[in-house]
């Protein structure tokens, strides 16, 4: 976390050093706009291949497009024969990561440990998140999130189907952790940056508004 605490880029609240910092960081930087969320009908999904809790997230990931949605993303250090066997199976995983902008026009939900690169782009987007953290930071970032009701948390040693088929098929849950990030995003946007600040951040910051 040295390079979070000596040069930050993030939302404020989800920054571990908040409490000791004298001004607030800079706003995360992105690429470009998002696509309207109209377009947004995939789970996209980022996790290390070895990871300890690849297997039932491989089985959920493989229900998960056995009943009809469209699940895309890159899992590094992925053998490329099990990637064509999932991707026979109905998954679209790229063998390299994915440009932000895939990601943030196609995701309606996003699958993923808890960077804070990802989790603060995943927000700018006004995508909800499920998280599945395996570090300190991590977990710093993820509990953060669930604090603010942007995303849900599941534990290491828990099974993720429940929570994933919650948020893809409830239509209440899915529509409430949207409004949470637009929620988020809206005060972000009104909060008090610093003049200077809030132009750098005009000409960084993408929403969804």
């Amino acid at each position: 976390m040295a390079a979070e605490a000596a040069c930050p880029a993030t939302f404020a609240a989800l920054d571990p050093y908040r409490p000791h910092r004298k001004a607030p960081p800079l706003p995360p930087f992105f690429p470009a706009k998002p696509t309207p969320a109209k377009h947004r009908d995939s789970l996209f999904v980022y996790l290390p291949a070895q990871s300890a809790q690849i297997a039932p997230i491989l089985k959920t990931l493989l229900s998960t497009a056995s009943r009809g949605h469209r699940v895309f993303g890159h899992l590094p250090g992925l053998p490329s024969s099990e990637r064509e066997s999932l991707a026979a199976a109905g998954l679209h995983l790229s063998p390299t990561p994915l440009p932000l902008d895939a990601m943030t026009e196609h995701a309606r939900l996003i699958l993923a440990q808890g960077g804070l690169g990802l989790t603060s782009t995943a927000l700018g987007a006004g995508i909800p998140l499920l998280l599945l953290p395996t570090d300190r930071e991590k977990r710093l970032t993820a509990e953060a999130c669930e604090r603010l009701g942007v995303a849900r948390v599941c534990a290491p040693d828990a099974d993720p189907a429940p929570l994933l088929a919650e948020m893809l098929e409830n239509h209440t849950a899915e529509t409430n952790a949207k409004a949470q990030v637009a929620k988020f995003l809206n005060e972000y946007n009104a909060g008090t940056l610093p003049p200077l600040l809030k132009a750098i951040d005009g000409l960084l910051l993408f929403t969804t508004n």
